[in-house]
């Protein structure tokens, strides 16, 4: 893990947009927690990628715009799995692509864990 800030350069006609990795992280987080039956974020396996909010990794990708996500999600028991992970996916990916401007090559969601209802 990088200690130094990263981020995406988007080369505008006015000028440059610098999007911190950082934010791209807080974009996924919220629109993870806008998905029923999302428990929370858990944390990511160790790897030599970039993982800044709990839970979330982001990559660069090919183009300066390219971006790929992880993230690590919990889901409440009783949910269908595979539909959950679907509807993260496609609200991480229009989040991203809609607010910050980058191309979302890919989002991989990972369930880690099932929570259980509160008796």
């Amino acid at each position: 893990m990088s200690e130094t800030k990263q981020y995406f350069v988007l080369r505008r006609e006015g000028g440059t947009l610098k999007v911190s990795f950082e934010a791209v992280a807080m974009q996924v987080r919220g629109a993870c927690a806008e998905i029923d039956g999302v428990t929370g974020i858990s944390v990511a396996e160790a790897s030599n990628e970039w993982v800044g909010q709990r839970g979330i990794v982001i990559e660069r990708g090919e183009g300066e715009a390219d971006c790929r996500i992880k993230v690590y999600i919990t889901v409440l028991y009783g949910n269908v799995i595979t539909e959950t992970a679907a509807a993260v996916q496609e609200n991480v990916k229009q989040a991203v692509e809609s607010c910050l401007s980058l191309n979302v090559t890919s989002v991989d969601v990972y369930v880690s864990g099932i929570t259980f209802p509160k008796q």
